[in-house]
């Protein structure tokens, strides 16, 4: 007991800690185990003293009680301290395993650091994958070091706290403090390893993926040359079998074969051009994403490089620029390859549809042939029509048997894709303008065949249907014309104004009729031109049809005949007419003029002659009354004037020969015999001024009539006067000319006043208030356009 109060005790309250070290520790434990040694006498003398507390408990010669105590307390107290110093045994152990573990642990650590900061070397893929394989071993087995470390850092703390509990005492803080900075350094390295782990593997992910872009590429490489090699011969084989096609312009009876075939070698391209197309953009995109990954970790401060120091951003920048260069090369044999079985596939197309076409025309220009009778009457004519329309209908309608196009249609489409194939360049331009020229020759030829025809049947119909509808109006002109009427007396019956206004639209009327029958007539002998000219072009481009056309010409012969004798016909009654309407509208203006005259010589003259019927009171009074007489005189002269024309021209138109001599004969009696008294009458009342007067004129007969009327020679009414008055032959004549520009004057004057009146009401109207919307390049002008129409029309209407 002495020597483990004073040993023993003082051994283990001594050596508490376990080493900051592996020497340490190990010292330690060497002392420790010493220890054991001497202490393993104390434990063999306890033992012995045990067996003979026994022993001396069973002779009896102490008290067995006190015996049994002291032994039990020699017991308990030698149990308590072999389990503190077996406890320290195993701090001792675990302390040296602990740093023996940790120095290993840094050993391993800093060997590892070595590898995974020296560069990389792998020329494949097996060997970035044996890497990776290799990394992530090391990186388990490091992770798991780690760990166990930790863990028997933590125990051996905790076994530290329990053996200081167990006697009560403060733990050994330099060894707890020691062993956690150990375990804090573990941790901060592990961090450090994880980091290098971690940038290794983007390493060894990004190798990877590089050595897998290259083995692609070489793949692709290869597929591209291989396929490059083939278009090469695809080309030559095509240029060889388009000019061997080309030459044979279509006619092969294996032209539907050769379609097939073309058909099915550019489904073949396009096909192999897609796979290639779709291998090629994956192999680059994934070298795209590689690149753009490269780039994203060197952005982060990771270094990258290859082989020689060549950064491998570089070196897939540099894969896929040879990988897009050799595309581009073999994508532009590819298109050229394409573009040639295209158009080898479309020179074959268009070989058979000229074959087709031609057959269409074929057939229409046997149908166009079997119709050559010319028709000899209107019903043949319209017949004739008919049948033609249907014919150009079936023309037309022939209908292709898989696209339903129609002939003419099927034509233009051929037509159109030559164009087109040529303004592609085509590689054997020759074929394809020897297919359009086929086609355009043969579709002319029935065309013009066809327009003469057609020509030849409207030109019948118009001939006929002219001749018929002139001879029906010439008829019926005849018979209107041949018709005695006194347009006067219809006049007078209506109750009108006797200006012969009425006239006007008939003799207008008359006018047009003339011209437009006289049109008409032309145009029947013009059609009659036309009909015999295609007749005889037809008998030209037909052979065969001359003998059809004999009776046709000789009835188109006789019906213009009968045409231009019914014409001279019309136009003679017409003429009768016109000279009826003429001389009924010259009766009216002399009969209008006439009673103004009259009107003037009643209402004016003997108005002023009942005012004026003696001198004045004073001579001033009787000049001032000669003075008005002289004024009135002017006025009367003008009615003097007026009344000697309407007898020169009642002159000139009795001795023509007038349909209304009578009245004429009459008014110009009437008119003489008032406008003679008046005259005489004015001449006696100057006489009667002048006498008061005390002077004399000689110019008091100025108002008398020089000219006797010789239309009323013969009357017993009219009193010859001095034959020196009797009026010449020159005199005759203008009045004549007179009244013929009178009357032609007043008739161009209404016509031009009825003019305005149109087109006022007509345009000016519609365009400023009508309901049409008006153009707007003329809106709002109407002041440009009309002017002052309006005024123009208000100053002739008056």
């Amino acid at each position: 007991m002495d020597w483990i109060e004073n040993h023993g005790e003082a051994f283990l309250s001594k050596h508490t800690g376990v080493g900051k070290s592996l020497h340490r520790a190990r010292a330690l434990q060497k002392r420790h185990d010493d220890f054991e040694d001497v202490a393993q006498n104390t434990y063999t003398n306890a033992d012995k003293l045990l067996e003979a507390a026994e022993q001396l408990a069973q002779t009896g010669e102490c008290d067995p009680e006190e015996i049994y105590k002291a032994a039990r307390h020699l017991e308990v107290r030698i149990q308590d301290f072999v389990r503190r110093v077996e406890h320290r045994k195993l701090l001792l152990d675990m302390s040296v395993s602990f740093h023996t573990h940790t120095k290993e642990l840094w050993a391993w650590m800093e060997e590892l650091q070595k590898q995974l900061l020296d560069e990389m070397s792998c020329d494949s893929v097996d060997s970035v994958q044996a890497l990776i394989q290799q990394f992530q071993q090391q990186q388990t087995t490091t992770l798991e070091a780690t760990l166990n470390m930790i863990k028997e850092g933590e125990e051996l703390m905790q076994q530290l706290r329990d053996a200081a509990m167990s006697t009560n005492k403060m733990p050994h803080c330099s060894s707890i403090v020691h062993i956690q900075g150990v375990l804090q350094q573990l941790d901060e390295a592990q961090g450090q390893m994880e980091e290098l782990f971690h940038e290794r593997k983007i390493k060894l992910d990004i190798f990877l993926q590089l050595r897998i872009f290259e083995q692609y590429t070489i793949e692709v490489t290869a597929e591209l040359d291989a396929w490059n090699e083939d278009l090469s011969h695809q080309l030559s084989d095509s240029n060889s079998s388009g000019v061997n096609s080309g030459g044979g312009g279509g006619t092969s009876s294996s032209s539907s074969e050769d379609i097939g075939l073309a058909e099915q070698r550019l489904k073949r391209h396009a096909e192999r051009k897609a796979a290639m197309n779709n291998m090629t953009y994956e192999v680059m995109q994934q070298g795209q994403d590689l690149h753009q990954y490269i780039m994203e970790v060197q952005a982060s401060g990771i270094e990258l490089t290859g082989e020689k120091d060549i950064d491998l951003a570089s070196q897939v920048q540099e894969l896929l620029e040879f990988l897009h260069e050799k595309q581009q090369e073999v994508e532009l044999n590819a298109q050229h390859t394409h573009t040639r079985l295209e158009q080898s596939l479309q020179l074959h197309h268009l070989q058979a549809e000229v074959k087709q076409v031609l057959g269409w025309i074929r057939n229409g220009e046997s149908m166009l042939n079997a119709s050559i009778v010319n028709a000899s009457s209107l019903s043949e004519a319209e017949q004739l029509q008919r049948e033609h329309e249907q014919f150009q209908m079936a023309i037309e309608s022939l209908f292709h048997a898989n696209s339903l196009q129609k002939t003419h249609q099927s034509a233009l489409q051929v037509q159109q894709k030559a164009e087109m194939m040529l303004q592609a360049a085509h590689y054997d331009p020759e074929a394809i303008r020897s297919c359009a020229e086929k086609v355009a020759i043969h579709w002319q030829q029935l065309m013009l065949k066809m327009e003469d025809r057609l020509k030849l049947v409207n030109a019948s119909v118009a001939f006929y249907k002219t001749s018929e509808q002139v001879c029906s109006v010439l008829e019926s002109l005849e018979q209107e014309y041949r018709r005695d009427e006194d347009w006067c007396g219809i006049h007078d019956k209506a109750g009108s104004s006797m200006d012969g206004e009425h006239l006007v639209p008939l003799i207008s009327k008359h006018l047009e009729q003339k011209e437009a029958f006289l049109k008409a007539c032309t145009l029947a002998r013009r059609n009659a031109e036309v009909f015999l000219k295609y007749i005889h072009r037809n008998n030209v481009s037909m052979p065969g049809a001359s003998s059809h056309s004999r009776g046709p010409e000789q009835q188109v012969k006789a019906i213009l005949n009968e045409l231009l004798q019914r014409e001279n016909r019309v136009l003679h009654f017409w003429t009768l007419k016109k000279r009826r309407l003429d001389q009924c509208q010259q009766y009216l203006v002399f009969e209008r003029s006439t009673k103004q005259a009259l009107d003037w010589i009643q209402e004016t003259g003997e108005v002023y002659l009942a005012t004026h019927l003696s001198p004045g009171g004073s001579s001033e009074e009787t000049q001032q009354l000669l003075t008005d007489y002289h004024h009135f005189r002017l006025t009367a002269k003008q009615t003097k004037e007026k009344v000697k024309l309407l007898i020169q021209l009642a002159d000139s138109l009795v001795e023509k020969g007038h349909a209304h001599v009578v009245e004429l004969k009459r008014w110009v009696s009437t008119v003489d015999r008032r406008y003679r008294d008046f005259s005489q009458r004015m001449a006696k009342y100057q006489e009667s001024l002048e006498r008061s007067l005390g002077v004399s004129s000689e110019d008091n007969k100025d108002l008398e009539l020089d000219i006797i009327p010789a239309s009323l020679t013969d009357d017993p009414e009219v009193k010859l006067r001095d034959p020196n008055h009797e009026v010449s032959e020159e005199k005759r004549k203008s009045a004549r000319k007179k009244e013929f520009i009178m009357a032609e004057l007043l008739q161009t004057e209404k016509t031009y006043v009825r003019d305005l009146q149109e087109c006022l009401e007509t345009f000016l109207w519609e365009m400023t208030k009508g309901m049409e919307e008006v153009p707007a390049g003329i809106a709002n002008k109407e002041h440009v356009i009309f002017g002052n129409m309006q005024e123009i029309y208000d100053f002739h209407n008056k």
